[in-house]
């Protein structure tokens, strides 16, 4: 944990005392050569809270093509469902990728060792939003809000158990522009047998 960890101790007339741990979403943010134009936000839209937020230029240039990770505590389900907003910005309009790099982002519902990412995505124009639902007794999903004018292609992949030995590339064939370009060793060897979805923005600005 950061600084702290609180729990919430429920101690029932009945029962012995029992404790509930805290809920974390991380956010692992691989930075492409402009980690400085990058910003994000986690906003409660129940109570409106903002429980996270990073400014573009929150992140130093030293941070250029490295992974990074955010620990945010978010609501426990013990407090009935919760709805949450989560923005990423990019003041480059080119989200984390093309001439300055190639990055992605992933959010988790926990830690980001324990499972599949929430949501994840890599090229976008100025920002990209998603609406975030964690209910008391079903899992937690995540929407997409759509901007105008945005078009996605999914590459959905289903590594075997050398996903380092993988390379996708997807390019414009009128004018040769790459839109999406993982080479080879690009996937960590954590992915072996997993899923991943990725979205590619086919939108305007890239296609210049």
């Amino acid at each position: 944990f950061g600084s702290e960890e609180v729990w919430l101790i429920t101690v029932p007339s009945s029962s012995p005392p029992t404790a509930a741990l805290p809920l974390y979403a991380t956010v692992q943010i691989q930075f492409d050569q402009n980690p400085e134009d990058i910003g994000m936000k986690l906003k409660n839209r129940l109570d409106g809270t903002v429980l996270f937020d990073r400014p573009t230029s929150s992140y130093g240039k030293s941070l250029a093509g490295q992974t990074t990770h955010e620990v945010i505590p978010i609501y426990s389900t013990n407090t009935g469902d919760q709805t949450y907003r989560f923005t990423i910005e990019d003041n480059n309009k080119d989200g984390l990728c093309c001439s300055n790099g190639y990055g992605s982002y992933e959010l988790y519902i926990g830690d980001d060792m324990e499972g599949q990412p929430l949501l994840s995505g890599s090229i976008f124009n100025s920002k990209e939003t998603w609406l975030i639902e964690v209910p008391f007794s079903s899992p937690p999903t995540a929407t997409l809000q759509s901007q105008d004018g945005d078009i996605y292609a999914t590459v959905q992949i289903q590594f075997d158990q050398n996903p380092e030995t993988i390379g996708i590339r997807l390019e414009n064939n009128l004018d040769g522009t790459a839109l999406f370009d993982r080479p080879t060793s690009s996937y960590g060897k954590s992915l072996a047998g997993q899923t991943r979805n990725t979205r590619v923005l086919q939108g305007k600005q890239l296609m210049k």
